[in-house]
């Protein structure tokens, strides 16, 4: 993807399945995608203690959340939150960027 392509890029409860060493580089991905003014939106479930796996071998990273917030340089964060989510009941982070 050529950068500056798109007015939106949702990113939803994904970069908690990369390794913490990938969250940043992927971050600022993300925001180099984006058009002027574009919106990112993204969430993670939030991992208490250490990155763990379930059952099916998925990854849940633990991070703070300081590691995406700082990659997204270059924007204006217009919403980050963590709050419960209602369906299944997990801590999820939510940030919502618009790029300068």
């Amino acid at each position: 993807m050529a950068n500056a392509s798109f007015d939106n890029v949702l990113c939803e409860t994904v970069i908690m399945h990369l390794p913490v060493a990938q969250v940043a580089s992927t971050c600022r991905r993300l925001v180099e995608l984006l058009k002027p003014r574009g919106v990112l939106y993204l969430s993670w479930r939030v991992t208490d203690g250490d990155s763990a796996r379930d059952a099916a071998g998925r990854l849940y990273s633990a991070f703070d959340p300081a590691l995406a917030t700082d990659a997204l340089q270059g924007t204006a964060i217009a919403l980050d939150e963590r709050s419960v989510n209602r369906s299944s009941g997990k801590r999820v982070q939510r940030i919502v960027a618009i790029r300068a």
